[in-house]
């Protein structure tokens, strides 16, 4: 038995052998925060070993070095599209606003943590640190969990740093925005309860219920003094949501947000075939993190179509705008007349080509009422990085291979750890 597999096992054991213990804790979580119930919760962390981080640490950094240097210094590349609608936001923002403050990269691997593939980069404002937090917080109310949650790292705490940096005092007040009924309000709430346990004022409100005077932003006569976002085809673009007029007047203003409208450019997947198309610019070591760990990319154009109808199981298809898996098409989960139908969509609408990656399903454990259930499921891996550094991580699983909680896929906590003794 791997070291990997021995490590699995014993995580498999502590659940098993603790169920009861683990279904109450994470219950009184979702009764805590009842938005919850809305998103699949897993009821065991994943696990990487911990040989593994030193490499997948590098390879973040290496990763989005080589995005920045791709993006260049000016406010957006021409090779993407600006999203309709910010221009008046991105030509307002200030330049020396950090890019890539907080960002979160989707990536594949193996469970031994080898055959590391970065799929894409969420940058404009990610969200799931609040969520990740507090499932780790209940499960290490567990003690048989304890030899792997306690290696969890914070990310609401990498988060809170970034304000402390840019915010003068450490008591910022800070609004974390977002719809009412956004899909994870909860999320955001759980960041601003956080923030307020650390001696912040914080803050989650609907960005309807912002005022905005010329000078202050404010909520419930609260001063604001940053934001964090979340999607801004809701919070600021019209016709689409709320379109709240004093956010959007905060921004133009100059106030402090996280992350800059500008990082919108990584989070176009065709910001990824850019990055590979470019590859040979960037300096060695960012070449060589590149070329082993992303998949080949590319914008699909007309001289595509033939190799993409030829060799439809080498390849995934994705939405350059998409979000949340949706429109994504994998070659070898569909028929022919799927994948051509596909292929075809693909010239009418900015679509990437990317590699398919081929994993072995592995067992995940769901929280199913009051039991809990382990499904054989795909997993991906999402690595957060703040001011470039790696910082925490999660991971997702579902039965499909398209994995995203939007639709389904259970969530949960991702730490390194040696496999204690069974």
């Amino acid at each position: 038995m791997s070291a990997t597999d021995h490590s699995s096992a014993a995580l498999r054991l502590a659940v098993e052998q603790n169920a009861p213990e683990v279904v109450q804790a994470m219950q009184a979580l979702v009764g805590e925060v009842p938005a919850l119930a809305r998103v699949p919760l897993l009821a065991a962390p994943f696990v990487l070993p911990s040989n593994k981080q030193d490499e997948i640490t590098r390879a973040c950094r290496l990763l989005i070095s080589a995005l920045l240097r791709i993006a260049g210094p000016e406010r957006w590349n021409p090779a993407i599209p600006r999203p309709a609608g910010l221009e008046e936001l991105i030509e307002s923002e200030a330049l020396t606003l950090p890019r890539l403050g907080a960002c979160r990269l989707d990536a594949l691997c193996q469970p031994d943590g080898s055959a590391l593939r970065f799929l894409e980069i969420q940058a404009s404002d990610p969200t799931g640190q609040g969520l990740v937090d507090a499932m780790t917080a209940s499960l290490a109310q567990v003690a048989a969990l304890q030899p792997w949650v306690s290696r969890a790292s914070s990310l609401v705490e990498a988060r809170r740093a970034l304000v402390t940096r840019a915010i003068p005092s450490w008591r910022a007040r800070v609004a974390f925005v977002n719809l009412d009924d956004a899909f994870l309000v909860a999320d955001t709430e759980l960041m601003a309860r956080a923030f307020r346990k650390a001696g912040h004022e914080a803050v989650r409100i609907d960005p309807r219920n912002l005022e905005w005077d010329g000078r202050t932003l404010s909520a419930h006569d609260h001063v604001i003094d940053a934001v964090m976002r979340d999607s801004h085809e809701e919070l600021t673009v019209s016709p689409g949501g709320a379109t709240p007029s004093a956010l959007w007047s905060a921004f133009q203003a100059g106030i402090a947000r996280f992350n800059p409208f500008r990082d919108l450019w990584f989070d176009d997947k065709a910001s990824f075939a850019l990055l590979w198309e470019q590859r040979h610019t960037l300096p060695p070591d960012e070449l060589e993190s590149v070329e082993a760990h992303v998949p080949e990319t590319r914008l699909v154009q007309r001289a595509d179509l033939e190799q993409l109808r030829r060799t439809q199981t080498d390849w995934v298809l994705k939405p350059a705008k998409g979000y949340g898996g949706f429109g994504v098409v994998i070659g070898c989960d569909v028929d022919g007349e799927t994948w051509s139908r596909a292929v075809d969509l693909a010239l009418r609408e900015r679509t990437i080509a990317q590699r398919f990656v081929p994993l072995t399903p592995q067992p995940a454990a769901f929280l199913a009422g009051d039991a809990i259930e382990w499904r054989s499921q795909h997993l991906t891996f999402s690595f957060w990085c703040h001011d470039g550094q790696y910082s925490g991580a999660f991971g997702r699983a579902g039965s499909g291979r398209v994995i995203n909680v939007h639709q389904g896929g259970g969530i949960g906590p991702l730490v390194f750890s040696a496999p204690p003794t069974l």
